[in-house]
């Protein structure tokens, strides 16, 4: 009930500049959700329940099933542990093996998480070239943005 009376509140919000509302009406979408190139996909990814999964109780065959998501969900896995260093030599096959375009990402995401020196250390030495091209990618970002943020201290 209260799901709907969101959405209908969302839909019926009125975009407009409050300095032309008098002088001309508004030629655009007045609906929020009339905005989207596909106002019925909006309404599904604004208003529909989200299906949500805990990672925590999956095991790790199951996870590889969801193909290219796979790896990042099991890097979120490992996040709540914040302990990248064993998982990253124990799990070195699965990068290889689940490798997608996002394992860039999910290094620097591990890095920004676990900033141990000996994690970047056992990122130097992967077996795999290209993963550790990703990983060595993602650790220059990380560090130049850490440098950012000292030199705005």
């Amino acid at each position: 009930m209260k799901i709907e009376a969101f959405e209908n509140t969302m839909e019926e919000i009125s975009l407009h500049n409050p300095h032309d509302f008098l002088v001309k009406a508004a030629k655009g979408p007045v609906k929020l959700v009339d905005l989207f190139q596909d106002a019925q996909l909006a309404r599904k990814y604004l208003f529909e329940a989200y299906h949500l999964i805990d990672l925590r109780s999956q095991r790790t065959e199951e996870i590889k099933q969801d193909k290219s998501a796979a790896l990042a969900e099991l890097v979120l896995r490992q996040a709540a542990f914040r302990d990248f260093c064993s998982w990253i030599e124990e799990n070195e096959h699965l990068r290889t093996e689940l490798h997608s375009p996002y394992n860039e990402v999910l290094y620097l995401y591990m890095l920004t998480l676990d900033p141990d020196e000996q994690l970047i250390e056992k990122i130097e030495r992967l077996k795999d070239p290209s993963q550790r091209h990703l990983a060595m990618t993602a650790g220059r970002a990380n560090q130049k943005q850490r440098d950012r943020q000292k030199l705005a201290r």
